[in-house]
């Protein structure tokens, strides 16, 4: 059933003048990106001209991103802040993003002896050292809202200069510019992506990493991501922006979508199949999906004498926050969180569960059943959330 009402609210990527939020939505606890529960009251919509899906940058969102931001540490479940590794769920092998998605890039464009970089919300520098090692003549440049990481930027071979303000009053040109998991909590992403286009030098590429709102319903529940990037969604904001070519990647990293764009022709092997625009009803149904899970996690720990949660990102954090009085563990493959807390529990292994604990796995029910199936291989009871309609 849709629960949705009008909003006024101008659309972020086509500038129509109102979006149509999911009433529902505001049911559901969220979670900030940085990985910390954040309370119910959210809103989400889709726009009914572009079908970009997104959250109104109303007073209250950049009131609560402001919020998030004055405190914000990335990757802190994690030692020495190290950046989160994509999994491959087939062997469980992984890959800091970074370094994965750029290796990638260097395959189809290689990097030259000498060159400048500017990554644009560069975070803690994850980008930044994945450069440095994959392109070590290069310089290196960074863009952050705050100075707070600048002595762990200049610690960085080949580190130059951190900018702070908007992307657009930097007064330089580079040949390559990042955007890792930044675009997404631009409230303009739109206006971000044009002001770009002079900082581009000659034969330059500007490459994007943001969610895949297709395929990562959790990202819906980030209290700070403005939007909600699908394929079609994110090359309409590119082409926008007034970018001549444009190439978009499904394959680079799981759940996640990267954008190419550049003035000249992009020649990056063959891009992917856009697929379906969302719609009002597939939204809801995400919508009502993730409230089930919730529903089926709290039927689990009912039942269980100690219960943990797989994953210590979004997925497991926003659960965290659903079920916090019934969590004594997390769980989590990474070996830079193993051994760590996450708000205030500890961080297990496999290895390392209790025998007779029960570990809910809320990840997409093909991805918990992979997980699920490597957890029991420890004698783990391992439950998963329920089927997509």
């Amino acid at each position: 059933m849709t629960d949705v009402v009008a909003q006024e609210a101008r659309c972020s990527v086509c500038g129509a003048p109102a979006i149509e939020v999911i009433g529902a939505f505001a049911d559901l606890p969220r979670v900030t990106s940085d990985c910390r529960p954040f309370p119910t009251g959210g809103k989400i919509g889709i726009c009914p001209s572009c079908h970009a899906v997104q959250k109104p940058a109303d007073p209250k969102w950049q009131s609560e991103a402001t919020s998030i931001y004055s405190r914000y540490d990335i990757f802190r479940q994690a030692a020495g802040g190290a950046e989160q590794r994509v999994f491959d769920q087939a062997s469980g092998t992984s890959l800091p993003r970074s370094e994965l998605v750029l290796k990638r890039l260097q395959s189809v464009f290689p990097f030259g002896p000498t060159g400048r970089a500017l990554d644009v919300g560069c975070g803690n520098g994850p980008t930044l050292r994945a450069m440095s090692r994959l392109a070590p003549g290069w310089q290196l440049y960074g863009h952050e809202i705050s100075d707070v990481n600048a002595a762990r930027f200049a610690a960085i071979p080949g580190f130059q200069k951190l900018y702070t303000g908007r992307p657009g009053d930097i007064d330089a040109k580079f040949d390559l510019i990042t955007l890792f998991h930044s675009l997404e909590h631009m409230p303009d992403p739109v206006e971000d992506l044009a002001s770009l286009r002079n900082k581009l030098a000659p034969g330059g590429i500007l490459l994007v990493e943001v969610p895949n709102g297709m395929a990562n319903f959790f990202d819906l529940l980030v209290a700070d991501h403005r939007s909600h990037f699908d394929p079609l969604s994110l090359a309409t904001a590119a082409r926008r922006a007034g970018w001549p070519h444009v190439a978009i990647f499904t394959d680079w990293a799981f759940k996640e979508l990267t954008l190419l764009v550049s003035e000249q022709p992009i020649n990056a092997g063959p891009v992917s199949d856009p697929g379906e625009p969302f719609t009002q009803a597939v939204l809801q149904q995400r919508v009502d999906w993730l409230a089930s899970v919730v529903k089926t996690a709290r039927e689990a720990a009912a039942g269980a004498s100690r219960f943990g949660v797989f994953g210590t990102a979004i997925a497991g954090t926003w659960l965290f926050g659903a079920l916090a009085d019934k969590v004594t563990f997390f769980v989590d493959e990474d070996p830079a969180r193993i051994g760590q807390e996450h708000e205030g529990r500890p961080i297990l292994s496999a290895q390392q569960v209790p025998a007779g604990a029960v570990v809910f796995v809320p990840l997409l029910p093909q991805v918990a059943d992979a997980v699920a199936s490597r957890l029991k291989t420890h004698g783990i009871d391992a439950r998963t959330p329920p089927k997509l309609v």
